[in-house]
This record gives C-alpha cells, structure tokens and sequence, in this order.
C-alpha cells in the first residue's frame, strides 16, 4: 500500500543533529501510512550509521538514499522528492527535526481542504543556547490564507523545515536547476491556495555546525541573486503582478542597500524593471510585515 505522507529528509554530515531528527519523525502519531526517505549526500561523518540504525529498527518506514559523490543540497533536494510517493510530502532538514502533531496537524487540513496547495506552520529557532521563535506572518493574513499576490510581496512565508504540499502541485523535478524553496512556492501557488498554520510545530537550527548556505556574507548575496532571479523568471510569465512583484523587490533593494550588500543592485535593476504606481499604505503594510518577521521573540 502507497503511503499517504512522504518525509523527505535531506542530509549531510549531520551526525550531531541526524539522531533527534529521524526520531522525532518516526515519533509522529498519524493516522495514516507514512513514509520517511532519507538522502544522504556522501557525508563523512557517521551519518549514515545513524541513519542505518533507523533502518533496521523502522524497516518499513525508513528508505535510505546513499549517494556515491557529494552533490549538493539543490541536487539533493530534487533528486529525493522526485522519489516520494505519498499524495502529500513534508520535507525536513537533517539538523531540524518535528514535534508533537505536525504531520496529522497539515495532513488533516490538506485533506479536508482540496483547493489547498501547501502548508507551512511556525518554527522555533535554536541558535546556539537561545531559544525563540519566528516572528509569526499569520498574524497579518487573512484566516491563515496566502495566495500569489501575498506571496511576491511577502517574500519566504515560512521555514523549509515546515512545508507539507500536495505532491501533483510540484511541477519542476530537474535537478540540474538551482532552486531555492521560494521557486517552489511560486510554482504550488499556482495549482491552489497556500496555508499557514498559526502553531509551532517544529524546530529550525539556525547556523548549526557545519554551516549553512547562508550563514557567511558570500552564501547569503548568493542566496539573494537566486532569488532576484526567480521573481524575475515569474515576472516574465505572468506580468499581471507587476505591481505585487515590485513591492516585493523594493524592500528587498533597501534592506540589502542600508546593510551594505552587493546583492540590492540586483533588486534595484529588477524593481526598475518592474516599476509600478502604488499605494504607500501597501508599501508600508508590507515592510511592517517583513520587519516583524525578520524579529525573533525569545522564549
């Protein structure tokens, strides 16, 4: 029997982190099938003794991947939710991990609300010994609703580690394309509506050993080109959101000019290019938003 829900746990060298992860998922009381895919990208720590060790306790759960090179998180990211198989698949950072009812929690909405895409919830943030949590943007949309106008104006709805989406929303399975999860985003909003769920439900490390791709100044302008890059790739398709699009950009171009980063001249060029009249009553809603969430509320 297929299962309903896919983990995709994507890892490397993450022996610290890998234990609490698996274990936290395979914790999860669902009441459906579930199954948990983990992909290791050539670690040379003992990641994947770890991950072996889930294998042979939870054999009919867990589905190791060892790949033979190293090839990268986009690669790796692609290559295993192109193997998932369940109607709906989560994904998870090998240095994240879940708590208590996440899976059930998106599951029993994406189930009951057919229109509905993909799921994100809140996060808590562990970044060396503080604890706190993300600055929540269900808060500023309507019951928990994010459509493609909230989503180019808003930016990142939520933390990776907390997406859950209906596998037939994913149209880009190319691993040779360098996608940050946003792309994806963009592209389950256009076969349905997206859902934030006003919970805490899993746990994100912030810069954890080992590094991230954005944690040195180089990763993140190199994350920001990307970015620029796909609104500019959707605006090139679907140019009725000039105006969400360009509200978008433009907090992006002063937030990364006033902190001195090469990547705002991407966002000036791009929000040139996607100039519209506006109102400044929205230009200042969604900036408020933003630089609520960027804030972390300690706990």
């Amino acid at each position: 029997m297929s299962p309903k829900i896919s983990v995709c746990v994507v890892t490397y060298n993450h022996e610290k982190y890998i234990r609490q992860c698996l274990q936290s998922i395979v914790d999860q009381k669902v009441n459906v099938e579930f199954e948990i895919i983990v992909c290791d990208d050539c670690s040379t720590d003992k990641t994947q003794e770890v991950i072996m060790e889930f294998f042979h306790a939870y054999p009919l759960i867990i589905k190791p991947v060892f790949l033979e090179k190293n090839i990268g998180a986009y690669k790796n990211f692609i290559q295993i939710h192109n193997r998932a198989s369940g109607d709906f698949v989560s994904h998870c950072d090998g240095d994240d991990y879940f708590l208590p009812n996440k899976l059930q929690a998106q599951y029993d909405y994406l189930s009951s609300h057919p229109d509905c895409a993909v799921t994100w919830h809140n996060m808590r943030v562990e970044q060396g010994d503080q604890t706190y949590c993300l600055g929540n943007p269900s808060n500023f949309l309507d019951q928990g609703i994010i459509d493609l106008p909230v989503l180019l104006r808003m930016g990142s709805i939520g933390v990776h580690s907390s997406i859950m989406y209906r596998r037939l929303a994913r149209i880009t399975t190319d691993d040779q394309l360098k996608l940050l999860d946003y792309y994806y985003a963009l592209e389950f909003l256009q076969s349905g509506y997206g859902y934030f769920i006003n919970e805490v439900l899993g746990v994100y490390r912030k810069d954890p050993v080992g590094g991230s791709l954005t944690s040195s100044s180089k990763g993140y302008e190199l994350v920001k080109k990307r970015l620029a890059q796909h609104y500019s790739d959707f605006y090139d398709l679907n140019r009725q959101y000039r105006r969400d699009i360009f509200v978008g950009v433009l907090f992006d171009f002063i937030y990364d000019a006033v902190n001195c980063r090469r990547s705002s001249l991407d966002f000036f060029i791009l929000s040139i290019k996607t100039f519209s009249f506006f109102s400044i009553l929205d230009v200042f809603k969604v900036f408020k938003i933003k630089m609520f969430m960027s804030k972390k509320s300690l706990h």
